[in-house]
């Protein structure tokens, strides 16, 4: 019962981190209608800046984190909430897609700022202090957790029911506009709540990163599992979001009860897969979205190009490729590879997201699936092999589609980003299928022409991007494109005309896993050895970043993604 009681104590502990990270996501979602999908990276950057202050320069625990907390983290919100003024009105996708592209941005910045391979063991902020409580020792740092969560809340209850900010942070939530006419300064309203959205990130950041070894990646997926906990108070209510917290704490840290919980590599991977799941589960559990009727789309749709055109297009890319694999030196061809597989990846979004307006996060968890199928059946590296990961993506997707194409926006997104998070864990990172030194994905022989040079794989490369290309174009022409085309404006239309959303939403999510699928042989060609780093849930953020940066209507689109990812890498 010892143990029983150590670990629901830890777990209580870790959920009041977890509640302070959510309640500033729950914050800013509620005055702004942003999710911040940063908000894990801003929590990352400001552990990092603070080991700076405290490790690197000597500066006292309490004054390294003041600085942080109080000037660094409220400027960062400052910068957010103007950069995020832009895209008011522009649909939650826009809004998404940039606080992704911020992501993204500390991301890369934390990775060229701070050397990864440098060890930074961050202090815990009182030292080896600790209290014996029912016999199970608790560290001052513990304790510390727990009131700074509880006084974080009554804060936050305070200043929302006994304040006038809170009073006017409240009229803005009810009804945005008739609080504008009743003089509240939206904008100002705003600024306060990501300033205070980005303390509490950083604040979770700091008691995160205490006493631990600082990973960008890692680091940031510690707070973004705050996410599950957000989406129990549905994005709205801070005490439904603290005993989410609590809830997923007391769950995962009883999983280190020995009697409890049983031993082997499966069960460590579904403990780590437990934020993922919650998160999943939490978003299961929104009521289903009823039928958008007249929904804005707010992307420019381009001309539909004919077969014919589409088909000439596709014969001068592919001799372009072969030209340029032929003029340019041998270093370079690795650069037109990885442009053409991403490419490939990209088009995945475009058939979902462009035709349909569904969202995934989790197109590298199918890339992955689709890579170790290829590399496992009918020999390594054939076509086969390439169209059998296809089919298994497609199978996968269809079990992650039919329980989420009930959401919509936000929450599909959320819910593909917990599957993403759940099968880096059960499937990806599971030494069973990629091994503890990932696996060799051989190049394919097509028509017993071998790709296994740069060269020829290019070409091989450039012609499946065509025919895939050339395949959306013409299903974008067909009624079922048509039919699409309506259910991405407006499901009540679709509907009206016969149409059965979710199973043609489910069909599209599956027609986008099997491309990724695909994808995933020739990411593993381009890679020569796949493992689990390779395909963390972050570069699938990537991915969707450049696809919308390129145009994710179009297969043009596509193409520019790789091309600038591929520019990007070089």
């Amino acid at each position: 019962m010892t143990e029983l009681l150590q670990y629901a104590l830890f777990g209580l502990m870790l959920g009041c981190i977890y509640a302070i990270a959510a309640m500033g996501l729950v914050l800013t979602y509620t005055v702004t209608g942003v999710f911040n999908f940063a908000h894990g990276a801003v929590g990352m950057i400001c552990a990092f800046c603070y080991y700076e202050l405290r490790v690197e320069l000597g500066w006292p625990a309490p004054l390294s984190a003041a600085v942080i907390v109080i000037c660094l983290a409220p400027l960062m919100g400052l910068v957010a909430e103007r950069l995020l003024r832009r895209f008011s009105g522009a649909g939650t996708s826009t809004s998404l897609v940039v606080t992704v592209a911020l992501t993204v941005a500390l991301l890369g910045f934390a990775q060229k700022v701070f050397d990864q391979s440098v060890a930074r063991n961050v202090p815990y902020l009182f030292g080896d202090n600790q209290i014996v409580v029912a016999s199970v020792p608790i560290s001052y740092d513990r304790m510390a957790q727990v009131a700074i969560a509880v006084i974080i809340a009554f804060g936050l209850r305070y200043i929302l029911f006994d304040t006038g900010t809170g009073a006017q942070m409240r009229s803005v939530v009810d009804d945005p506009q008739l609080a504008r006419l009743h003089g509240v300064q939206a904008v100002r309203i705003a600024r306060y709540s990501w300033m205070i959205g980005f303390m509490l990130a950083a604040t979770g950041g700091i008691l995160f990163a205490a006493g631990q070894n600082l990973q960008a990646i890692l680091l940031t997926f510690l707070v973004l599992n705050a996410y599950a906990a957000a989406m129990v108070g549905r994005l709205r209510s801070l005490p439904m979001t603290f005993v989410g917290a609590l809830a997923l704490g007391l769950t995962q840290e009883l999983t280190n009860v020995s009697w409890l919980w049983p031993d082997g590599e499966t069960f460590i991977h579904l403990r780590n897969a437990i934020p993922g799941l919650f998160l999943v589960i939490a978003v299961a559990l929104v009521p289903s979205a009823r039928l958008a009727a007249g929904r804005v789309v707010g992307v420019a749709q381009p001309p539909v190009p004919s077969i014919r055109k589409a088909v000439g297009a596709s014969v001068v890319l592919i001799g372009l490729v072969a030209l340029l694999v032929v003029s340019l030196p041998e270093e370079y061809h690795v650069h037109i590879v990885r442009a053409l597989v991403i490419g490939v990846i990209a088009l995945s979004l475009v058939v979902l997201t462009g035709l349909s307006g569904q969202l995934s996060l989790a197109q590298f968890l199918f890339l992955g699936v689709g890579a170790f199928v290829s590399a496992s059946v009918f020999g390594n590296g054939t076509v086969i092999g390439m169209l059998a990961g296809g089919v298994v993506a497609a199978l996968l997707g269809v079990i992650v589609a039919l329980p989420a194409v009930r959401l919509q926006g936000l929450h599909l997104a959320l819910a593909t980003f917990g599957v993403a998070l759940a099968g880096r864990e059960l499937l990806i990172g599971d030494t069973r299928v990629f091994g503890l030194g990932g696996k060799a994905i051989a190049r394919p022989s097509v028509l017993g022409l071998s790709t296994s040079s740069e060269a020829a794989f290019a070409v091989w490369c450039a012609f499946l991007f065509c025919a895939i290309a050339v395949a959306i174009v013409a299903a974008r022409r067909s009624r079922i494109g048509r039919l699409l085309t309506a259910v991405r404006d407006s499901e009540v239309a679709a509907a009206t005309m016969g149409m059965r959303v979710r199973t043609a939403k489910v069909l599209v999510f599956a027609v986008s896993a099997f491309i990724a699928g695909c994808a995933g042989s020739l990411y593993g060609g381009l890679q020569g050895v796949v493992d689990a780093t390779q395909l963390e849930p972050v570069y699938g953020l990537v991915i969707v970043l450049f696809v919308f940066v390129g145009g994710v209507t179009s297969v043009t689109g596509a193409l520019i993604a790789g091309t600038l990812f591929s520019l990007l890498a070089f």
